[in-house]
């Protein structure tokens, strides 16, 4: 697997960790999650893996340290789900508030979508254990809940909790999981 990839994620220097640096002098937790984790374990080059970030920072704060950031030109992309983008001179990346189990109406593929405060809630409410994992920039610390390496290790798409809710919520992850 891409153990060397992982590492230089949040190498000193490495847009993750000056990322993190700069919400955590702010007061806000910010983590390297979801795909970027998966795609850098499965063994894609730093090029390849897309920067999407978990935070405990609301959208609105999001963008303000975003705006602070060096070279850093931050757009509102999905405010209303939490997700604020930026255009870095690496490319982009994508800052999602934490989020909680959320509730999709019948017939909708759109959430309603709750904030959280804790990035094991937002961990959980993901689709698959390959997508529900982080990496915390700082430290190198993998938070990992879900068995999501060892179901990569075995090539194995598995939903977090029961499969038939996840896939009620929303059954595009029925193509998502074949993809």
């Amino acid at each position: 697997m891409g153990q060397e990839t992982l590492q230089r994620l949040f190498e000193a220097g490495s847009v993750p960790h000056a990322l993190a640096q700069h919400f955590r002098a702010h007061g806000e937790e910010l983590y390297l999650a979801g795909g970027a984790i998966r795609d850098a374990l499965f063994g894609a080059e730093e090029s390849e893996v897309n920067f999407d970030f978990a935070t405990s920072a609301l959208p609105d704060v999001s963008f303000e340290l975003l705006s602070s950031y060096p070279r850093a030109r931050p757009f509102r992309v999905g405010e209303k789900y939490g997700t604020i983008g930026a255009r870095l001179d690496t490319g982009l990346i994508e800052v999602t508030t934490y989020r909680v189990d959320e509730q999709y109406d019948l017939g909708s593929r759109k959430p309603t979508v709750e904030f959280g405060r804790s990035l094991e809630a937002d961990l959980a409410r993901r689709d698959f254990t390959i997508n529900a994992m982080a990496l915390d920039p700082l430290n190198g610390s993998l938070i990992d809940p879900f068995g999501g390496v060892q179901d990569i290790s075995k090539r194995l798409v598995r939903a977090v909790g029961d499969p038939r809710r996840r896939f009620a919520e929303d059954p595009l992850r029925l193509l998502r999981a074949v993809r």
